[in-house]
């Protein structure tokens, strides 16, 4: 067997053991320790081969059933492997704050396997996440032109026709509707969860007292939209801080370490979107019902709770904001 055939054969085990059948072992067996694999803009990835089975694990809690991997293409030239590769999978479980919609899905990418000594040392990765969230609902069917889901459509996949999209249905909340949580310091409100939404986002409310501040902190599933209603805030978004009084909307993108503080002498109100829902949650696991009318007692938040619940919710606490 010629070295490149030898290499399609490790990289093949990558989809047909790995992650089709959940086979954790095979990545100590095909991954040197030293890997480091790149993916879109995302941070480069590390510290394999316990990264890659934890992607595996996220990636299979997609469905009950196993996943159903075909190689359609593999090129191999000296120490590089090219495969195109299609996952079908039905959605039965929650994912990213997405509750279970029973859609069947069909996922395309391709991997770019660096094998030396016959252990995979460098990866390039890249899939089709878009067309994924418009077969599950999240993002509109014609959203940058592209065609609706009708002929062609995995089976499964219901037409985009509007008002009975996802079984949704009209839905407003007003500000003096809703329970208050105490959540970071904060007087907080779900204004809008994934199961209203179809996991499409989550909208929170947060009261924040003066000089209160989220820590720094970035998601690797959901981008986040700020408006600061009342009040004056600071946001540190990357190696930016941005002054921002009441009417200013902030982007904070996914992947991009971010965090806020809240200015002045009053407290500042923030609406926060987070796309797609998953944030909500997290918000849930660790707020308390408010007791009383103001905000909660201060104090330090365990840590220890903090970084579990984060790391549950593909989020990293970094630290302190900057100073």
């Amino acid at each position: 067997m010629s070295l490149e055939e030898e290499n399609k054969a490790i990289a093949r085990r990558h989809f047909e053991e790995l992650w089709a059948r959940g086979a954790l072992a095979v990545a100590d067996e095909i991954y040197a320790p030293t890997c480091i694999g790149h993916c879109g803009n995302q941070p480069d990835q590390t510290d394999y081969p316990a990264s890659e089975k934890q992607l595996i694990l996220r990636d299979r809690a997609f469905s009950r059933e196993d996943p159903i991997i075909t190689v359609e293409d593999q090129i191999a030239e000296r120490d590089r492997v090219l495969t195109r590769w299609t996952c079908r999978a039905t959605h039965t479980e929650e994912v990213m704050g997405l509750p279970p919609t029973g859609r069947e899905v069909r996922l395309t990418g391709m991997h770019v396997h660096r094998i030396a000594d016959g252990k995979i040392v460098e990866v390039w990765a890249i899939d089709d996440f878009f067309g994924l969230m418009q077969q599950l609902g999240v993002i509109p069917a014609g959203l940058l032109g592209s065609a609706p889901l009708s002929a062609g459509t995995p089976a499964g996949v219901p037409r985009e026709d509007g008002e009975t999209r996802r079984g949704l249905r009209p839905y407003s909340c007003r500000r003096e509707e809703g329970d208050p949580l105490w959540f970071f310091g904060s007087r907080t409100w779900i204004r809008a969860s994934g199961a209203q939404t179809g996991g499409a986002y989550a909208l929170v409310e947060h009261l924040i007292p003066p000089s209160g501040e989220s820590p720094f902190h970035v998601h690797h599933d959901e981008d986040e939209h700020y408006y600061v209603v009342e009040g004056e805030m600071t946001f540190y978004v990357g190696d930016q801080q941005i002054a921002a009084p009441a009417g200013t909307h902030v982007f904070g993108p996914r992947e991009i370490p971010h965090g806020f503080r809240a200015q002045g002498t009053a407290p500042a109100r923030l609406l926060l979107e987070a796309t797609p829902a998953g944030f909500g949650r997290f918000v849930l696991a660790l707020s308390e019902p408010a007791r009383g009318s103001g905000f909660p007692p201060p104090g330090p938040p365990d840590l220890a709770v903090l970084m579990a619940t984060a790391a549950e919710y593909h989020m990293e606490i970094l630290g302190p904001l900057p100073s």
